[in-house]
């Protein structure tokens, strides 16, 4: 019996929720990372800001030139917080298997309970659609399969507010076209080596050996094999205890002005202590990643004296 995934991703989230927040900024372009006099990147853009050229981890004087007329917002974590809530309260009455893995981010698994609904997949995720904007003013994109991955990467084929749905059996057929950049773990350097042997879609990699992979890749390579298949046996787990929290962004250019990478690290660092301290963690060991333009990686991490939640 195959299961069925559903993958819910809100629509730029913080900045959607600052517009629910707030009526008079929903038709305008709302960009959240801080003042516009302030320096510092963008964490997240409403779409008719995006549509304007303005990017996630942009500095924000760039953004503040594309959209001169936007509204520049620092963010509250606690509004972000609330709705994530009001999102996992909807949830809750479709299904009791659910994996939130972000305040944005769930993964419901639906097998159990689509007899009890009486609905089809697609007409859930849209009476959830309806359920969330009635009740906090966002939209979400819903993506449906019969494994997590494939889920979440169908949940951004119709951005914002789209359903997507990956029959069974059709996994294949829905996978193989698209770059293999869509594949979890297959970042900018990866995804420049498979183009190197010729591999730009994820059907060219699913005929490539497994052991050819896992020699390129070392255990990546099983795991790209297995995804390019269609093979994920992870399951929806509602309760999940991370080894790690991590937070990442990029540049749109090279980068080498000390006072914003301290800003972003900074940014990036609070990002990690909010997450800890709202699921209750503490963490002892602090790294650092850093990718330059020439594919070099940076890593240094360093053990704290004590367990701490504080940045």
């Amino acid at each position: 019996m195959h299961r069925t995934i559903l993958h819910i991703d809100a629509d730029a989230f913080f900045a959607s929720v600052e517009q629910g927040f707030a009526p008079p900024l929903r038709n305008q372009p709302v960009i959240v990372g801080g003042t516009e006099d302030q320096r510092g990147v963008v964490h997240t853009a409403s779409y008719n800001a995006r549509k304007m050229g303005v990017r996630t981890g942009m500095p924000l004087s760039q953004a503040k030139r594309l959209v001169p007329q936007a509204t520049f917002l620092k963010g509250n974590f606690e509004h972000y917080k609330a709705v994530s809530q009001v999102l996992q309260d909807i949830y809750d009455r479709f299904t009791p298997v659910i994996e939130m893995t972000s305040l944005d981010d769930a993964y419901l698994d639906l097998t159990g309970t689509l007899k009890v609904h009486k609905r089809s997949p697609e007409d859930i995720a849209k009476r959830i659609q309806e359920e969330i904007y009635k009740a906090a003013h966002i939209t979400v994109s819903c993506g449906i399969g019969t494994v997590k991955f494939i889920a979440r990467i169908a949940s951004g084929i119709n951005k914002p507010n789209g359903v997507t749905c990956v029959p069974p059996g059709e996994e294949l057929a829905f996978l193989h076209p698209l770059s293999v950049g869509e594949l979890p773990g297959i970042g900018p350097m990866a995804k420049e080596r498979l183009h190197q042997f010729g591999i730009f879609t994820i059907g060219q990699l699913a005929t490539i050996p497994k052991l050819l992979l896992i020699q390129i890749f070392g255990a990546n390579g099983q795991k790209f094999w297995e995804l390019a298949n269609g093979i994920d046996p992870r399951e929806v787990r509602q309760h999940t205890l991370p080894k790690q929290i991590s937070r990442e962004t990029g540049f749109e250019e090279d980068v080498s002005d000390t006072e914003l990478v301290h800003e972003v690290l900074h940014y990036l660092t609070e990002r990690i202590g909010k997450k800890l301290r709202e699921e209750g963690f503490v963490g002892q060991t602090v790294s650092i990643k850093v990718d330059y333009s020439d594919h070099k990686r940076y890593i240094k991490a360093r053990s704290l004296p004590e367990h701490t939640d504080s940045t």
